[in-house]
C-alpha cells in the first residue's frame, strides 16, 4: 500500500494510520474531550513537527497507548479543533487502520 513521508513517519494514503503515542514524541497530540462517534476512543488532532503546517485528525485511544492519524485527508486543517470536528462534521465512521 502506498504511503506518504510526514516528518520521518510513513502515512497510509488511503486509510488511518495507527502508531503507538510513543512514536509520535516530536509531533503534538491534541486530544479533544469528546469520545468519537464510532470509535473507541477520543477526538482528536495531531501536527508534525514542521513550521507552518497543518493539523491531521485523529483518534486517540489511550487506554492502546496508540493515535489513528487521519494523514489520507486531502489537507490538513488550521487548527486542532477544526480537525477534531472532522468526525463529528462528516459523522465519519472508522475505516480500518493499520500499520
Amino acid at each position: 500500500m502506498e504511503k506518504k513521508e510526514i516528518a520521518e513517519l510513513k502515512l497510509h494514503v488511503a486509510k488511518p494510520t495507527i502508531f503507538k503515542i510513543g512514536l509520535l514524541h516530536e509531533w503534538v497530540v491534541w486530544q479533544f474531550p469528546k469520545k468519537h462517534p464510532t470509535a473507541t476512543g477520543f477526538c482528536g488532532a495531531v501536527h508534525p513537527p514542521l513550521e507552518k503546517y497543518g493539523w491531521f485528525p485523529a483518534i486517540v485511544q489511550p487506554d492502546k497507548n496508540e493515535v489513528h492519524i487521519y494523514g489520507h485527508i486531502p489537507e490538513p486543517f488550521e487548527s486542532p479543533e477544526q480537525a477534531a470536528d472532522f468526525f463529528v462534521a462528516t459523522k465519519n465512521s472508522v475505516a480500518k487502520a493499520g500499520n
